[in-house]
């Protein structure tokens, strides 16, 4: 039955709105050390959309700027390449994630890797690559939510994380991150961010990374309950996560309550700017 159900996902998975051509381009653009500001705005100009969204973010209260832009150049120069990569991939992946509660939780979980990235001294490359994996890692659960809801939504009730991918597999063939995987392939990701996806199941294992550490850590937050200093501290009294974040030197960070209330708050301006 759940091969059956598998081949129908894989299809299902299929009508998912592909990536502008300008967006994969602007990505391969902005990893490019010699792409110059006039190349960028130049590609930025050809999607109106992704230009307006550019736009719209740079001139929102969520970069504060005191004057406002009126054209792209202006915005890369004051935001930075970092930032309208940024942008880039967030219109990308809007155009895709249509579940409002699934974009909240993208946003969510991407903006807390880059804080606690930024917070720990991360390279620039490796934040980078961690945004994409936080941003793009939870695609399989739109289309299991979009077409398989009821079934999907028992399975979102259980809360060890390994047992609900388990019961998903059980359900629909496959879980969420095995269907993410096969969505990046078929949009030709790089292998690297491919690799990073397949990994974020294996937590408490060595082969666990840093970047699938932090997504793990943002989840959790994200699920917490009850944002307070108790349920904060319930969380980081798991062993398992307690030995990879020492493993990772992320056990000297600081989860207090007001730390991951402004990350919630931070996710909901996101939103407001868009």
């Amino acid at each position: 039955m759940s091969q059956v159900k598998a081949q129908t996902i894989l299809a299902q998975a299929e009508d998912l709105p592909a990536l502008s051509s300008t967006a994969t381009k602007l990505i391969g653009m902005l990893d490019d050390m010699k792409t110059t500001r006039i190349e960028l705005v130049k590609t930025i100009n050809l999607d109106e959309v992704l230009a307006a969204s550019v736009f719209k973010y740079a001139n929102s209260a969520a970069i504060g700027a005191r004057v406002r832009f009126i054209n792209v150049l202006d915005v890369i120069d004051y935001i930075g390449f970092t930032s309208v990569k940024n942008i880039v991939l967030f219109v990308a992946a809007k155009k895709v994630i249509n579940d409002e509660s699934l974009w909240f939780r993208s946003v969510f979980i991407t903006n807390t890797y880059k804080k606690i990235a930024t917070l720990i001294d991360e390279p620039k490359s490796s934040i980078d690559l961690g945004f994409m994996l936080a941003l793009f890692h939870n695609l399989g659960s739109l289309v299991f939510r979009n077409f398989h809801r009821e079934e999907f939504q028992e399975s979102s009730a259980i809360k060890d994380f390994a047992k609900r991918l388990s019961h998903e597999k059980q359900l629909f063939g496959m879980n969420h991150l095995d269907l993410s995987v096969i969505i990046l392939e078929n949009w030709k990701f790089a292998e690297d961010l491919i690799d990073l996806v397949k990994l974020q199941a294996d937590f408490g294992k060595t082969s666990f990374t840093k970047h699938n550490l932090i997504v793990e850590l943002a989840r959790r937050l994200f699920e917490l309950e009850e944002v307070d200093e108790a349920s904060i501290a319930k969380l980081l009294s798991d062993d398992k996560l307690t030995k990879q974040m020492k493993t990772h030197r992320l056990d000297s960070l600081e989860l207090t309550e007001d730390f991951v209330n402004d990350l919630f708050d931070e996710a909901r301006n996101q939103i407001s700017a868009w």
